[in-house]
């Protein structure tokens, strides 16, 4: 009787397949049933989460406080070595 084995080359890989396949699967319906995946929201709140978003949040407020006269004094006049 000639038997032929399945080796181990095509057990993995007939493993790796279904779990793909069952992985494609949960990712699907996760994504179409969470309402809170992705969107404008999500992407605004990373840029401004960024460090380049921090620096421009803080400068566009700094404007407009500035505009309504409610920015305070962020330099000093320093002293010269005779006072003046």
């Amino acid at each position: 009787d000639v038997v032929d084995r399945e080796s181990a080359y095509e057990l993995l890989n007939k493993k790796l397949t279904v779990a793909a396949q069952t992985e494609t699967a949960t990712t699907d319906t996760k994504s179409s049933n969470d309402p809170q995946s992705g969107g404008i929201l999500d992407s605004l709140g990373d840029a401004i989460n960024s460090p380049v978003g921090k620096m421009i949040t803080k400068e566009v407020t700094r404007g407009l406080l500035g505009v309504l006269g409610l920015g305070g004094t962020s330099t000093r006049r320093r002293k010269g070595l005779f006072g003046l």
